[in-house]
């Protein structure tokens, strides 16, 4: 797929991770996103943020490294293409990755993504090993679509992360969504803590 990437390693990276939208189009029970619309930028400032972003790595000595993000980043389609078709040309970004919740991936776009250069790696979530585990958190049909999609991305080579946030709802399906990732290629699993932040502000109103 002529990816061009370039790996540096931990003590030669600079990670920026970019939400270009708070707009989503789920509402998962532990989102710390309050989705409610925001003045959002404009594509000609996300470019000349991408160009500061590339002068900035050069200046310190790192390779910049990006995670396209949200919200969901595909919300605003048109402008993460262009911003990624930019991100491929800057001499100081290694790489870039696109964190989505995948629901608006298909075929189509598995098909856009493989033309990205410097693209490591699409993330989204699974929040269990099981349907009924995942859409209580995630909203209905979200176990069916992400998985939907990792397999059209894993069909062209693109490879696939998982992010899962630990709760006491799905903690104890771990093991068995190793074993679904493992047998649909998945490249990696990651456990994301759960920081119960605004239950505690409302305990503290409440009492």
């Amino acid at each position: 797929m002529g990816r061009e990437l370039l790996e540096p390693g931990a003590t030669e990276e600079f990670y920026f991770q970019w939400h270009i939208t708070e707009r989503c189009n789920r509402i998962c029970k532990h989102c710390y996103q309050n989705g409610r619309p925001t003045d959002e930028l404009s594509i000609d400032k996300l470019l000349k943020i991408a160009g500061k972003i590339d002068e900035a790595s050069a200046s310190w000595g790192r390779m910049g490294t990006v995670s396209l993000t949200g919200g969901e980043p595909y919300l605003r389609r048109t402008e993460l293409y262009e911003l990624a078709n930019y991100l491929d040309q800057l001499d100081h970004i290694g790489y870039f990755d696109i964190l989505t919740n995948g629901s608006f991936l298909d075929k189509r776009e598995a098909t856009d993504l493989a033309r990205l250069k410097k693209l490591r790696r699409v993330q989204m979530s699974l929040e269990g090993a099981t349907r009924e585990t995942n859409d209580y958190i995630r909203g209905l049909g979200s176990f069916d679509s992400t998985l939907a999609a990792i397999r059209d991305l894993r069909s062209l080579g693109i490879e696939v992360s998982v992010m899962m946030t630990l709760t006491r709802k799905n903690m104890g399906e771990v093991p068995d969504l190793m074993e679904l990732l493992g047998r649909e290629n998945v490249s990696a699993l990651a456990l994301e803590r759960l920081i119960p932040r605004a239950m505690a502000f409302q305990w503290q109103i409440r009492y």
